[in-house]
């Protein structure tokens, strides 16, 4: 045996050890699967089009999780500021004249998909806004 041979697989135990140790600690968050960021960015958009676009704050409201659990009053007084915003966004802005997809994150702490829309505005100005997504019984609301 050679005289550096204990010290040499010492010297490379720790070494492994230590290249395990941080790439632990420096591992990402994995991205969303394709497909459900997309799934879910599908949703986010139907629905933001559907409020600022096609001025339907019933199928803006339908997209959230919570729906089931509003009182009719709640929801007609959503429903209500909704229509309020849109006028008050097309009076401040020209309107909402394009709403696109841009990306996905998955938080997986919070168990939600963020949806990033680009929101472009008939004065020119562009907008971008997150939609925190959450998934329930296999299908993508709005949180």
């Amino acid at each position: 045996m050679s005289s550096h041979g204990p010290t040499h697989f010492f010297t490379a135990i720790c070494s492994m050890i230590l290249t395990v140790m941080l790439l632990g600690c420096t591992a990402k968050e994995p991205a969303p699967a394709p497909d459900e960021g997309i799934q879910a960015g599908a949703v986010a958009l139907k629905c933001y089009k559907a409020l600022y676009i096609e001025n339907r704050a019933e199928t803006f409201l339908l997209g959230h999780a919570s729906i089931g659990s509003l009182s009719d009053e709640h929801r007609q007084q959503l429903l209500q500021l909704y229509s309020q915003h849109v006028l008050k966004v097309n009076r401040q802005h020209g309107g909402v004249t394009r709403i696109e997809f841009t990306r996905a994150e998955r938080d997986t702490a919070l168990n939600v998909m963020q949806v990033f829309l680009k929101m472009s505005f008939g004065d020119a100005t562009d907008e971008e806004v997150m939609v925190p997504m959450v998934l329930t019984n296999d299908k993508w609301y709005m949180k």
